[in-house]
């Protein structure tokens, strides 16, 4: 009858180990520090072999540092000792789990440490199965010895340990990391407003005293219209838009690398209205027929996706043939997972050798003085797309002009 009450508590032992081994597992695969991996080590191993206390020790040089403990009194919280000196420092070096039933039979325990403390026996099992980087320390205050399976439980415990602590290091690798980006992010970022302000200021200079020339010469009568310095002024001129333009461009890109995204549902219908109403005159202008059809709503950052399409449909706008009737087609269909957004246009198109260039930044293929600009509006589109987990790309089969895709996420399947 003894037999089989002790069979039935063993069983009942089993359990309790598993069920708090899965948890303390559970916890450590959540821990973001060293702290939050301590504080379950030490008393995780206190509780899955019924111990009178638990330390844990890492490894530091050839030193044994006991970091944290759970026990009915004091051990050697935050003191170092020699690994050699330290039977946590033997485990280590040996790269073994240690019990001991009777510390002061071993001549591997410094004795003298141990005797104000409650210790009779102890395990130790180091953290990592090569070249250990710690390991749990166990103590009861009597002599036991840990069975099979509670050993089992502290291989298991140090194990996870180890992995908690290598994606513990990674994290903070990671978040130094980003910190360190971060850092460099701001000061570049302050740096192109320093650089935009300072190129800015001479130009404008320029520009001021090159209307005083001008105003000069118109006031000399001598001076004929056809003079040729009438034309180096107008180049001047138009080097000097090109110039700000350019240095517009680059705090327009520190702007949207730090813009905070704010996704929600966009109706983009709403937003080719918006993008057509800042180009009215443009458009009327120039008589230029826009269609537009089947915009669904998805999800995305408003400013972020108004641009995108300011930027194609600017492009659509400016780059027109003489003496033809323009046109501009937008639409959308799914595909899978994605809607397919393309804004076609009849214009003067881009060759084929080009369809990847353009999305550089400052890609300009076509004459600064015929179609003026800086050559970074579809790099922006690119960078947008691609922050939206879409693609961008130009239909190398249109031969009319320019047809340019881009996807988004389907999140949403309604359409107004």
């Amino acid at each position: 009858m003894n037999k089989a009450k002790k069979i039935v508590q063993n069983y009942r032992s089993l359990d309790d180990v598993s069920s708090e081994l899965i948890r303390v597992i559970q916890k450590l695969s959540l821990a973001h520090s060293l702290d939050d991996i301590t504080t379950t080590v030490r008393t995780s191993a206190r509780n899955l072999v019924h111990a009178d206390g638990a330390t844990f020790v890492l490894r530091d040089e050839e030193q044994c540092h006991y970091v944290d403990e759970d026990a009915i009194s004091s051990l050697w919280k935050g003191m170092k000792f020699p690994l050699k000196a330290c039977i946590s420092g033997w485990s280590m070096l040996h790269n073994e789990q240690v019990t001991i039933e009777d510390i002061y039979q071993d001549e591997r325990i410094p004795h003298d440490a141990y005797k104000p403390t409650f210790v009779k026996s102890l395990t130790i099992t180091p953290i990592r199965k090569e070249e250990p980087i710690g390991a749990i320390g166990t103590y009861w205050a009597k002599n036991y010895t840990p069975t099979k399976e509670e050993l089992e439980a502290l291989q298991a415990l140090a194990d996870t340990t180890s992995i908690a602590i290598k994606n513990v290091n990674t994290l903070e690798k990671l978040k130094k990391r980003t910190e360190n980006l971060e850092r460099i992010n701001q000061r570049l970022n302050r740096f192109t407003w320093i650089v935009s302000h300072d190129l800015k200021e001479p130009l404008r200079s320029i520009s001021l005293n090159l209307s005083m020339i001008e105003e000069e010469l118109i006031n000399n009568e001598s001076i004929s219209k056809d003079y040729p310095i009438y034309k180096y002024i107008e180049k001047i001129n138009k080097d000097i838009k090109v110039s700000e333009q350019l240095i517009t461009d680059l705090l327009d890109i520190a702007k949207l690398e730090n813009h905070e995204r704010s996704i929600s549902a966009i109706s983009l219908e709403n937003v080719v209205k918006e993008v057509l109403l800042l180009f009215e005159t443009t458009v009327k202008g120039k008589k230029i027929n826009v269609e537009y059809k089947n915009l669904p709503i998805v999800r995305a950052d408003p400013v972020l996706i108004t641009r995108v399409f300011q930027n194609i449909i600017s492009n659509s706008i400016k780059f027109q043939k003489n003496n033809h009737e323009p046109k501009i087609i937008i639409n959308a269909e799914i595909q899978g997972p994605h809607w397919v957004v393309s804004i076609e246009d009849n214009g003067i198109g881009i060759p084929k050798d080009y369809h990847e260039k353009v999305f550089d930044f400052f890609s300009h293929i076509h004459n600064r003085i015929d179609f003026p600009g800086s050559g970074v509006g579809l790099s922006i589109c690119k960078m947008i797309i691609k922050d939206f987990g879409g693609k961008i790309w130009i239909d190398p089969e249109y031969q009319t002009g320019c047809r340019i895709y881009f996807t988004l996420p389907r999140d949403i399947d309604e359409r107004f």
